[in-house]
């Protein structure tokens, strides 16, 4: 089922015509969403909209996008903070930017960021990639383990990918224009990634 697919399906449960959910979502207009829904337009052009739809809908946004877990209402909600806060967690009510939905089960101190550089962006298919403007959901209370997707630090805080090779660790980057860097006993890890939670469409 595609994005599409899901969509027309979660507003006629809610019934919505496309007019009323376009109007709800703040001007669109009903043949913009029923080009998304056809598959003519893949997804919509700004991916807050996207998460701005699945709260109207009532549906998880990670479903509503990726077909991923159940189309269940959004049960949890995380802080959406700075790069430069992750050195002072936990997060504290000033640091939120504003807090995001997801049915993805996280521990209260979870928190997410929106990925900056294309560090993270695979330039193979076979893996995931973490292009600029996603979102993800990290959580501060998960175990590091090989082959995780971390924030950690050595200088300043990145995402990497945690890699075990000849008995070390090392901070593994998907782009391969970016080095790999060491885990030494003054790596910092603050969390283990636990979802993508929106990504940003051309």
């Amino acid at each position: 089922m595609s994005l599409g697919e899901r969509l027309r399906q979660a507003r006629i449960k809610k019934d919505m015509t496309q007019d009323e959910l376009g109007e709800a979502l703040g001007g669109l207009t009903g043949p913009a969403i029923s080009a998304i829904e056809k598959g003519i337009a893949k997804t919509f052009r700004d991916p807050e909209i996207l998460l701005q739809a699945s709260k109207i809908l009532e549906v998880s946004p990670i479903w509503l996008q990726f077909g991923l877990g159940e189309a269940e209402l959004i049960t949890e909600t995380v802080p959406l903070i700075e790069w430069c806060d992750v050195l002072k967690l936990p997060v504290k009510p000033s640091m939120v930017k504003r807090r995001l939905g997801t049915t993805i089960a996280v521990s209260p101190q979870s928190y997410a960021l929106k990925i900056e550089g294309n560090s993270m962006e695979a330039v193979t298919g076979s893996e995931v990639t973490f292009p600029e403007g996603a979102i993800v959901i990290v959580d501060p209370e998960v175990t590091p383990k090989a082959n995780n997707y971390v924030i950690a630090m050595n200088d300043s805080p990145i995402l990497r990918k945690l890699v075990q090779e000849a008995g070390k660790q090392y901070l593994q980057p998907l782009n391969r224009l970016f080095q790999q860097q060491l885990v030494t006993t003054k790596t910092k890890f603050f969390g283990v990634v636990r979802a993508l939670l929106q990504e940003e469409f051309a």
